[in-house]
């Protein structure tokens, strides 16, 4: 059996060092966030993306999103522990002189040479391919640190929460339909507006959790100029060093794209949904149903505009990616109600309970 066409050196150094390059700048990533002073600040983004909103930062969420990146990228490396695996575990041919014992002396020595020089050559290879397996397991042991039950059953919930709580909104607005049959047209009219704010109040409790994420992308990525947090984007960004090791593996890095990145859109188009439902459905009178009518469309107008331009940031953002491998990424990373803190602890206990058991082999 042949070595498969990676089996050399010149790939593996260039592997380790791509790894290490990344897995250094992850590191650093988490360190800056980590020494940020604050637990919450507004900050506004200059230079290519400035004209954006003042974004909320939860340095917790920050926290959470750099390290989710981290993960999902990092995980995608599996290609790089089954080549270390292969490297370190020769066929037994190869080790093997291949010649009779009745050889002459001289073509001994050339296929002991030979074969001294193959083994050489190969536990390189191996050893450089450990380097960066070790290198990208122990980062991630080192932020994937299992925070205590209380906290992870917390988050779980959060996560289900601020997912879930707009479209339960919904539903009970659209179950009290009903009840407004006979109702006074004030009455209706401040039912519609009541559930378009409270569905916006809603909606905004979300914005922490999407503005973290946006933070982060700015943070990884960087941009012209700078901004009030003095958290200055990494360089080179990090897409740089993930193209350069994934490019040695023959393919694209993994897209990192999560739900709040797209939630807004899900809102828009669910408050847009609501409205137009609450026009055809509540009991309105001539001139109420005008009022209702231009205020839905002043609303659905600005939806509209800001869907357009979301859609303009995330082509640009996932340029050269098609829209299915988008979906599947993000579909990937929804995870509704389990935690991932949860997950990785569980990952830690197997380990555990295997390293245990192999001491006591």
């Amino acid at each position: 059996m042949n070595d498969p066409i990676w089996f050399t050196e010149s790939w593996a150094l260039k592997v380790r060092n791509a790894t290490r390059q990344l897995v250094r700048l992850y590191a650093s990533a988490v360190e800056t966030v980590d020494t940020v002073p604050k637990w919450l600040w507004v900050v506004r983004l200059t230079g290519l993306r400035g004209g954006m909103r003042p974004l909320i930062v939860a340095k917790p969420l920050l926290r959470d999103a750099v390290i989710d990146h981290i993960k999902r990228v990092l995980e995608q490396t599996r290609l790089l522990r089954v080549r270390a695996f292969v490297a370190a575990r020769p066929l037994p041919e190869k080790s093997r002189l291949g010649i009779k014992a009745s050889a002459a002396r001289e073509k001994v020595e050339e296929a002991i040479r030979k074969r001294d020089e193959y083994l050489a050559h190969q536990q390189k290879i191996a050893a450089l391919l450990d380097e960066a397996s070790k290198d990208v397991k122990e980062l991630l042991e080192a932020v994937g640190a299992d925070p205590k039950t209380g906290q992870r059953s917390f988050k779980v919930l959060l996560r289900a929460g601020r997912r879930f709580l707009p479209f339960v909104w919904a539903g009970v607005v659209i179950s009290q339909f009903r009840k407004l049959a006979d109702q006074p047209q004030a009455q209706v009219l401040a039912f519609f507006f009541g559930t378009a704010l409270i569905y916006h109040l809603v909606a905004w409790l979300t914005l922490p959790f999407h503005d973290a994420g946006e933070r982060k992308y700015v943070f990884f990525e960087g941009y012209t100029g700078r901004e009030s947090d003095k958290l200055n984007p990494l360089f080179p960004p990090a897409s740089r060093y993930e193209g350069a090791l994934f490019e040695l593996f023959g393919s694209k890095p993994p897209i990192v794209i999560s739900w709040e990145t797209v939630v807004p859109i899900l809102h828009y188009g669910l408050m847009s949904i609501l409205l137009v439902v609450m026009l055809i459905k509540l009991p309105f009178d001539r001139d109420s149903f005008v009022t209702a009518a231009l205020f839905s469309a002043l609303l659905i107008s600005v939806y509209t505009r800001e869907l357009f331009r979301m859609r303009t940031l995330l082509g640009r953002r996932y340029e050269g990616r098609s829209l299915w491998e988008i979906l599947a990424a993000l579909f990937s990373s929804l995870n509704m109600l389990k935690s991932d803190d949860s997950e990785d602890g569980e990952s830690k206990e197997d380990s555990e309970d295997g390293e245990d058991k192999t001491g006591a082999e």
